[in-house]
């Protein structure tokens, strides 16, 4: 879960570059909230509307 969040914000995770930091961690996880969010309203809009 570390690492792909890392991969996320930017970590390359080769092979010397050791685990991803708190910055990239913390990228990674805005990245992830912001695509979840994103879906969360697309699924909003798209969803059929009560007709009462």
């Amino acid at each position: 879960m570390v690492r792909m969040l890392g991969r996320l914000g930017g970590h390359l995770g080769r092979k010397g570059d050791g685990e991803p930091g708190v910055t990239v961690l913390w990228r990674g996880w805005t990245s992830l909230y912001e695509t979840v969010e994103t879906l969360r309203a697309h699924k909003h809009v798209l969803s059929p509307r009560d007709s009462s």
